[in-house]
């Protein structure tokens, strides 16, 4: 929380100030006993003026500081959801790089048609397994998001609704990844655009085991990240 010493402050100049009403009214009420009590009702009207005038200046004062606690709130909730925003976009580029294969033994091989339908098989593994792990990345965030937030208002929230992608070209994975990320009455919005090329490598023999590989890489080749968007929400 931001400290407020200004707050110390206000509270002080009130106290003072209301000494000093309290001294000129026992100085009045000893100069009215000579006067026939006209000067007390004239030091009772000033010093209620000056009472009022006093909480009025402390009234402001407060209410502004508080203006001044809730923007700063804002902000630092702002900054950590943004903050758990690049977590998800960093963990992605640290899996830029996904490897897959298909291993085969003696007798499995031996079904198999031909090399090529065996790499478009594990094509199609490495490339059903890439929304996954997209999905994968998000949860873990928001998993930590919620027991950092675990006993503390406002709770944080990263929902994604990742499309399947198009099925035009077997070796080119795209996907569009909307982000939000919900913290007390602010809620972030960005979209990822990631593009994923799938390479074939070469079959390898393994002659100790009788196993044959058929390997494949899904590699990140196009990375979009736009800017932040904040919108206000209203609390139920």
């Amino acid at each position: 929380m931001l400290n407020l010493p200004h707050l110390d402050s206000v509270v002080s100049d009130l106290q003072m100030k209301r000494k000093q009403t309290g001294n000129f009214i026992r100085h009045i009420a000893r100069a009215s006993l000579r006067n026939e009590g006209y000067v007390l009702v004239y030091a009772l009207i000033v010093a209620a003026v000056l009472t009022a005038v006093v909480l009025g200046v402390f009234s402001v004062s407060l209410n502004n500081l508080k203006a001044q606690q809730a923007m700063v709130d804002d902000m630092k909730a702002r900054y950590e959801a943004e903050g758990y925003l690049e977590m998800v976009v960093a963990e992605i580029h640290a899996n830029a790089i996904l490897p897959g294969n298909i291993t085969l033994n003696a007798v499995e091989e031996a079904t198999r048609d031909s090399d090529a339908a065996v790499f478009i098989e594990a094509v199609a593994n490495i490339r059903s397994s890439i929304k996954p792990m997209i999905e994968g990345i998000i949860s873990d965030i928001n998993l930590l998001a919620q027991e950092d937030y675990a006993d503390t208002e406002p709770h944080v929230l990263i929902s994604s609704e990742i499309q399947d992608p198009s099925p035009e070209d077997i070796m080119d994975v795209a996907f569009t990844v909307p982000l939000k990320i919900l913290t007390g009455n602010q809620m972030l919005e960005t979209t990822l655009q990631l593009g994923y090329h799938i390479d074939e490598g070469t079959k390898e023999s393994d002659d100790v085991n009788g196993e044959y590989v058929y390997p494949v890489t899904a590699n990140l080749i196009e990375f979009k990240y736009n800017s932040f968007t904040v919108a206000l929400t209203v609390n139920d």
